[in-house]
C-alpha cells in the first residue's frame, strides 16, 4: 500500500531513472541522518559516575571492537570514526577487534590504558544466526571482568540487550543501535558531556 501510495507500482515509475541526489539533498540528508543519531543515544547505567568522561589531554583509552573474528578486517575500518573523533578532542587512542585473554596481557593493557570502551557490534543478519557471543567474543567479556569496574564502559551498537545477558554487573552501559557514522559521532558528544544522552530504550532492561 505505500509503494501504491506513491506510484511506484505504476510502469512508468518502475521504468523511471532514479537521479541522483543534489548537493542540499545530501546535506539535508546527512543532517537528518546526524538529527537522528543524536537523539537515539541511550544512558543504560552510570552506577559509578564515570559519565561524563574527562576529555583531558592524554587520556590513554583503549577502543576494544566485539564482533566475529572473521569480519576483524572490516571492523577495524568501521570503528575509525570514533576514534578518530576521540582523537580530536586530546584523547590517545588505540583500536583493536576483541580483546581475548588468551592473545592479550591484560595486565600490560591496564598499564598502558586509563579507559577501556568495548564496542559490541552484534546484529541477527551480520552474520545471519544467534545473538550469541562466540569464540573470541565470548572471550572478551571474561575478558572485560577481570579489568576494573570504574575504568570500563560497554557499548552495544546492534542488541540493545547485551549489557543484561551478558554484563549484568557492569556499572556503565550504553546503546547506540546503529554502527553509522552518525550514530558513533553521537556517542562521543555523549561520552563527553557535549550533549545529554537522548535516547529512550524500546525494550525493557533490568
Amino acid at each position: 500500500r505505500l509503494k501504491q501510495r506513491f506510484g511506484l507500482l505504476d510502469e512508468a515509475s518502475a521504468q523511471a531513472p532514479i537521479l541522483p541526489l543534489t548537493e542540499a539533498q545530501r546535506v539535508q540528508h546527512e543532517q537528518l541522518a546526524q538529527d537522528v543519531a543524536d537523539r537515539s543515544v541511550t544512558l543504560v547505567r552510570n552506577r559509578r559516575g564515570l559519565l561524563p568522561l574527562r576529555a583531558q589531554p592524554g587520556l590513554r583509552l583503549l577502543l576494544v571492537v566485539v564482533g566475529p573474528e572473521a569480519q576483524a578486517e572490516e571492523l577495524s575500518r568501521r570503528f575509525e570514526p570514533t576514534a578518530a573523533a576521540l582523537r580530536q578532542r586530546g584523547l590517545q587512542v588505540a583500536l583493536r577487534v576483541n580483546l581475548s585473554y588468551y592473545e592479550a596481557d591484560l595486565g600490560q593493557a591496564l598499564r598502558d590504558h586509563d579507559r577501556f570502551v568495548f564496542a559490541f557490534c552484534r546484529h541477527p543478519h551480520a552474520p545471519i544466526g544467534s545473538l550469541q557471543l562466540q569464540g573470541s567474543e565470548a572471550l572478551t567479556v571474561w575478558s572485560m571482568q577481570q579489568l576494573p569496574p570504574e575504568r570500563v564502559l560497554a557499548v552495544s551498537y546492534g542488541d540493545p540487550a547485551v549489557h543484561d545477558q551478558y554484563l549484568p554487573r557492569l556499572p556503565t552501559a550504553v546503546n547506540v543501535y546503529s554502527s553509522c557514522a552518525a550514530s558513533q559521532r553521537a556517542l562521543v558528544k555523549a561520552l563527553l558531556g557535549e550533549m545529554p544522552f537522548n535516547g529512550r530504550s524500546p525494550v525493557q532492561l533490568g
